[in-house]
């Protein structure tokens, strides 16, 4: 469905554009990530001991901790990329823990719920499919970016297994 701005009552269309770099879509949802995903970012870029980079780590409101990967449009490795983040997690619990700290001393975190999270302009069907059967908690954030600097975000809940605006 278009978007429409109302300029005195003259709806003029506003047309989705594509956002200029990935960084620019990262820094809006760590700026917002407790209204978009009810999450304290705990480091950005984070650098992992194998050279690899994960954009956001962070710490949900009940302390599970929270993977976020960020796409300018579309990666058909995102998911994979994604679940080997999640693995070097696991592998390296006290490393999370300790970066946890760094917001609250005395915080306990809940390994119960890991979220993954990934943040691409759109999903492919295989993705959605993938998503369905993991045994673990994956959010998919689709965002549609528009000329004048407005966004629209969906997310994709598992449960009913759609995309909600």
């Amino acid at each position: 469905m278009p978007l429409y701005k109302i300029e005195s009552y003259e709806a003029i269309r506003v047309f989705e554009s594509e956002v200029p770099k990935e960084r620019m879509i990262q820094k809006l949802f760590e700026k917002n990530s407790l209204e978009f995903f009810d999450l304290r970012v705990i480091s950005t870029e984070y650098r992992l001991s194998n050279s690899l980079r994960i954009d956001t780590i962070g710490i949900d409101k009940k302390k599970h901790p929270c993977i976020v990967e960020y796409k300018k449009t579309y990666s058909p490795s995102v998911l994979t990329q994604g679940l080997s983040y999640l693995s070097w997690l696991f592998d390296h619990k006290e490393t999370f823990e300790k970066e946890a700290k760094s917001l609250d001393a005395s915080l306990t975190v809940n390994w119960n719920n890991v979220r993954l999270i990934f943040v691409c302009a759109y999903f492919s069907t295989y993705d959605i499919d993938t998503v369905k059967i993991l045994p673990y908690s994956v959010e998919l954030i689709k965002y549609t970016y528009f000329e004048n600097g407005t966004i629209n975000i969906e997310k994709y809940i598992e449960e009913r297994k759609r995309f909600l605006k």
